[in-house]
């Protein structure tokens, strides 16, 4: 079996790593916004300093810029990821015709289609 080019590797595998990122921010925000809802919705039920200190750091963190900012823009970027379909791979061959390298050429919102000649 042939070893498979490192970088060119490592440069695609970087697609299916930005879409698990997204999938985590998506998870890590609608976590902090259910817990915000949760206290919130609790109101002045809450004694605890510990709950009150959780309180305050989840308020400020939906406040900031940044959190507003991934917020608003994660639907869309999550919906253009949902879209992807299918990709289409380029890939190189030694003298052997053992694969030496890949790269991706181009990636679709439909899915592949044989196409019969």
């Amino acid at each position: 079996m042939a070893v498979i080019n490192a970088h060119k590797i490592t440069r695609e595998v970087l697609l299916q790593e930005t879409a698990s990122r997204v999938g985590e921010l998506e998870t890590y925000v609608s976590c902090v916004i259910e817990m915000k809802k949760d206290i919130y919705d609790s109101g002045a039920k809450l004694k605890s300093k510990g709950l009150k200190k959780i309180s305050e750091a989840i308020k400020n963190k939906t406040e900031e810029d940044t959190f507003k900012a991934m917020e608003k823009e994660l639907p869309d970027l999550l919906k253009g990821l949902r879209k992807i379909s299918s990709v289409s791979l380029g890939i190189n061959f030694n003298a052997e015709l053992n694969p030496v390298e890949f790269t991706i050429v181009s990636v679709n919102d439909e899915p592949y289609k044989e196409i019969h000649y």
